[in-house]
């Protein structure tokens, strides 16, 4: 994956992805409007839903499939309405959802496609792993979960502008921490640069104690994965 972008908790990594799809540096990049629908499955964290709601779009519950425990395609289909604009599938309980039917949905729709992997980091189909099939994936690195920070998240995706978009949302909208920032600091260099927010934004930002223990629990990721699948 191109880009990683690290945040306090899986939640907040729900708020940012959310967040980048109302706000952009370029507005023609912007996705959904207030009132836009997002299908999410009845099986899933609150925090997967809290997002849509708490920045005026409005989630839409869908049936799960049994087997899978993700959006049943079925249920989805029939609530399709004009004001439809994403989905956001959760991956569960280590699970990889079968993306070729969920990715040829969206397609089909004209869905934006969000992936909630905060269960199943390590977790690949087709090869390729889990949140990289649409617009963005996340994880969450709770005490629990597979990567552990104690509390910590991460964004990931292979756009670079939305990459950079979400450093700015994860840090007061600044543009500190863009790859691109020299471009903003020519092209308002009337401002300090120190000083200079395109977004509008939070303090997402994780600790220095996180990142390190994320970078330590980096280097055994094989063998922690392999002791969840033996507990399995």
């Amino acid at each position: 994956v191109k880009n990683s972008i690290m945040v306090n908790s899986g939640s907040s990594a729900n708020l940012l992805l959310v967040s980048s799809l109302l706000y952009r540096t370029n507005n023609k990049l912007k996705n959904l409007k207030k009132g836009s629908e997002v299908l999410v499955p009845a099986l899933s964290w609150p925090t997967t839903v809290w997002p849509i709601l708490q920045l005026g779009l409005k989630p839409v519950i869908v049936d799960i499939n049994l087997k899978s425990l993700a959006i049943d395609l079925d249920s989805a289909k029939k609530l399709l309405s004009s004001k439809t604009k994403a989905m956001f599938l959760i991956h569960v309980l280590g699970q990889a959802c079968e993306m070729k039917d969920y990715v040829k949905f969206c397609r089909n729709y004209n869905l934006i496609l969000l992936e909630d992997c905060c269960e199943s980091f390590g977790s690949f189909n087709q090869n390729k792993s889990v949140g990289t099939f649409g617009y963005g994936g996340t994880f969450s690195h709770y005490f629990s979960h597979h990567l552990n920070t104690i509390e910590g998240g991460t964004v990931i995706t292979n756009n670079n502008k939305l990459a950079d978009d979400l450093r700015s949302l994860r840090s007061h909208g600044w543009i500190r921490d863009r790859f691109d920032k020299k471009m903003f600091e020519n092209k308002y260099s009337n401002l300090d640069p120190r000083f200079l927010f395109v977004l509008p934004g939070y303090n997402l930002r994780p600790t220095e104690f996180q990142a390190a223990l994320g970078l330590e629990q980096l280097k055994k990721i094989d063998f922690l994965l392999n002791q969840r699948d033996k507990i399995i």
